[in-house]
This record gives structure tokens, C-alpha cells and sequence, in this order.
């Protein structure tokens, strides 16, 4: 799950981040486009090079603001920086653009300021990876630039235009399913599914170099992205599900990793669609965790409060906030009654003939404690026997084969087979 640290030139380090990936299988079949009730704010690219004056601010709507989540975490500059940024990206200025007065920490300013654009913005796929910057006193200059002759922002104009169809289609074809969810969880959940189902991890997916499967572009349009596609396009598709969800960056195993948190009924949860993504099924391990048990095998970046302003340039990733996330009640395997207390072999059985009975071929469980983990671990083989049993006799004819077990997380997902 490579997380790409990508430092700028000049003075100024920023980064996307980004996790290694496959190759491009045939894109899932195409379904007719829907209209969505969903609203789906296009990104729109300007080229009214008026508009584009040096200097020139967003001015960011109300419901920019709602879902500008990073941004909230800058100080007033910081806030001056991004908004003279985002109306770059939104009009593909070219050269050096003065975004004013900076009087102390220049580069971390323009650092976090970038940071935070990218994590509110996930639908400006082209939004580049990095920057140059120049001082000169206390004012700073910026230049989106691929080195130093060539300005870049992974796209043109005309492209981003002939992709709009494509990309307005793949979020509609998601959103055709979520507006069938009674509740967030539910939205939440076929979001999660869907990114699972029709994405591919794939890092070696760009055959252009424009590092699709770091966006959520490369994830709902070409079906192949690493984590930070993943993410994402996870937080795109919940912004548009109206549900408050932010990117988490952090580390596995030593490898960089970024995943999300979502806000569902008044408490946050982590939640990591890469890591359920196994097989081409989804799993729910990852979804809708606390910090506890994200912690068990995710360390969570430190927010930019407790960083240095001279370390901030360094091209090391930070979080702006890593809200608190205690609760359990609407984990996947809790909220859906997956939870094994005591005595699994009645009711792994049960579900086991409800998962084949729906077509599936494995099905999930969240052990209530470490205890019952390690008691249905150490004595798996006699429990296979009397689970298997069981099945027969739930169903009167079907055997099943059970051929996979993992424990990540306190979890179990067993894959069976009739036999």
C-alpha cells in the first residue's frame, strides 16, 4: 500500500500520497447512464484567462465549505493560499502566480495549504502532485510546473473535457445504487461494496504517467487505483451520499497508507476499502472501526498541530485531525448481528447456509473477544467438523468445504465450497 511522497522544487515540498498497485482486466460492463437524485457538483474547468488574474481567490459556496473539512484546520493565510490555488487548478494557470505577503514559514504555509486542497477536492483529479514556490522577502510566488521549463497539471483542458462523460457516468452508475439505502450505514455500505466489487488494485495501471490510480478518477472511470485512489473516491462518493468523510493518512507494516473516517449518526469510524478489497468480494473488516482497533494494524500520521513549521516542508504527510472514534454500534459486523459470543458451531452454521443460500462463497464474523478468537483458532479443526455437520443438517443435502480462514482484526472470514 505504498504511500508516493512527491516533493516539489524551489524552497516548497508537497506531496499526494499513494500506495503501490496491477494491470487494467476488462473495465466492468457499462450500464446506461441514470439520472442521479444525487447532487453531483461537476468539476468545472475555466478557461477565462481574466478570471484567472494573478492573485484571484475562490470564493468557496456554502456547501464548498460544508464538506471543505482541511481547510476549517488552516489559519488565515494558510486559507488565503489554498483559495489563490484552487482557482489555479480550477483554470489551469499557467506560470508563477503571487499569492501575497507570507510572513513566516513560507514553504509550510503553501505546504498545508496544498495538503488541505487536495483532501477537500478529490474530484480535481488533475490537481497536480506537486508545486515550485520562490520568495522573495515576505512575498511568495506559485507555480504548478513539471520541472523547470514545463508547466503541468497531468491534463489539459481538452482532455479533462472529453473525460467529463466518462467520469460524470462512472459517479452516476454508483450513485444509481446508493439511492436505494434507507439510512447512511446502508449508503455507506454499497458505496464501500461498490468501490470493492469494480475496482482493481493495481500500481502498475498508467500507461500515460499521469498517475491515474492515485485519484478517484483512475478508480470509478478506469477501475484501477492503489489506496490513495481508493480513498479517495470512497470520500467523493460519500460527499455526494451527503456523508461527512475525511482521507487518513498513516503507515502499515512501515509502508505509507491513507484510508478514510466517516461520520454516521454522530461518531466517527475508520474505514479502509483497500484492505477489504480481496478477491474481488467485499469484506467488511475494515469497515466502520475505532481507533482502537484501526490502531491494531494502522499507525495513524500525527495532525499538523504537533509538527514543527520547519519540519512541515519536508514532504512527510500529516493529518489536519484524526477526530476521536470510540464507538462500536454501527461496526459492520455489529450493526448486521455478526458478532460470535460462545458455542460458534450453531451459529457459524446458520450463516454459512444463509451466505450460500444468497449466492455467496464466504461469508464474515467479529469475535466478541480475543479469548473466543483464540478458542475457535486453537480448536479449528474440531469446529470445521461439527460446523459442516451442522450444515447438512440445516439443509438436509449441501456439505460444505471450507477453505480459507483468516483472523485479521479479530475477525473471521471463511470461503467454503459445496462438496
Amino acid at each position: 500500500m505504498g504511500l508516493k511522497r512527491v516533493t516539489a522544487i524551489l524552497l516548497c515540498l508537497c506531496l499526494m500520497l499513494c500506495c503501490a498497485c496491477s494491470k487494467k482486466p476488462a473495465a466492468p460492463d457499462r450500464e446506461a447512464p441514470v439520472n442521479s437524485e444525487f447532487h453531483r457538483p461537476t468539476p468545472q474547468v475555466i478557461t477565462d484567462e481574466v478570471d484567472a488574474e494573478k492573485g484571484k481567490e475562490v470564493v468557496l459556496t456554502s456547501e464548498e465549505l460544508d464538506r471543505a473539512y482541511s481547510y476549517s484546520f488552516l489559519n488565515n493565510t494558510e486559507k488565503r493560499v489554498y483559495r489563490i490555488m484552487l482557482n489555479m487548478v480550477r483554470h489551469l494557470t499557467a506560470g508563477w502566480i503571487d499569492v501575497g505577503l507570507v510572513e513566516a514559514e513560507p514553504s509550510a504555509t503553501v505546504a498545508k495549504a496544498h495538503r488541505a486542497m487536495c483532501n477537500d477536492f478529490p474530484e480535481y483529479y488533475w490537481m497536480p502532485s506537486s508545486y515550485y514556490i520562490t520568495v522573495n522577502g515576505t512575498t511568495v510566488a506559485v507555480s504548478f510546473k513539471r520541472n523547470d521549463t514545463e508547466d503541468g497539471y497531468g491534463y489539459f483542458a481538452y482532455e479533462i473535457e472529453a473525460n467529463r462523460l466518462d467520469f460524470d457516468d462512472a459517479i452516476d452508475r454508483a450513485m444509481s445504487k446508493v439511492k436505494k439505502a434507507e439510512s447512511d450505514f446502508e449508503k455507506e455500505v454499497i458505496i464501500h461494496d461498490y468501490l470493492c466489487k469494480y475496482v482493481t488494485y493495481d500500481s502498475e495501471f498508467d500507461r500515460y504517467g499521469e498517475g491515474t490510480v492515485y485519484t478517484a478518477f483512475g478508480a470509478l472511470v478506469n477501475g484501477h487505483a492503489v489506496c490513495e485512489g481508493y480513498a479517495r473516491a470512497f470520500k467523493l462518493l460519500c460527499q455526494y451520499a451527503g456523508l461527512e468523510c475525511i482521507l487518513i493518512t498513516g503507515d502499515s507494516k512501515g509502508v505509507g497508507h491513507m484510508w478514510n473516517m466517516v461520520k454516521l449518526e454522530g461518531n466517527w469510524y475508520h474505514v479502509d476499502v483497500t484492505w477489504d478489497d480481496l478477491r474481488s468480494k467485499p469484506h467488511h473488516t475494515y469497515l466502520n472501526l475505532s481507533e482502537l482497533q484501526i490502531r491494531a494494524d494502522h499507525d495513524i500520521d500525527i495532525v499538523y498541530a504537533d509538527v514543527p513549521s520547519s519540519a512541515i516542508s519536508q514532504g512527510n504527510s500529516y493529518n489536519f485531525c484524526v477526530p476521536e472514534a470510540n464507538d462500536s454500534a454501527l461496526n459492520y459486523f455489529v450493526k448486521k448481528g455478526l458478532v460470535i459470543k460462545d458455542d460458534p458451531i450453531n451459529f457459524v452454521a446458520e450463516e454459512l447456509v444463509k451466505s450460500y443460500k444468497a449466492g455467496e462463497t464466504h461469508t464474515e464474523f467479529l469475535f466478541y473477544d480475543s479469548s473466543v478468537a483464540e478458542d475457535f483458532k486453537e480448536n479449528y479443526a474440531d469446529y470445521v467438523v461439527k460446523i459442516q455437520d451442522k450444515c447438512v443438517s440445516l439443509t438436509g443435502r449441501v456439505k460444505f468445504k471450507l477453505k480459507t480462514l483468516s483472523f485479521p482484526s479479530n475477525t473471521c472470514v471463511l470461503y467454503f465450497e459445496e462438496v
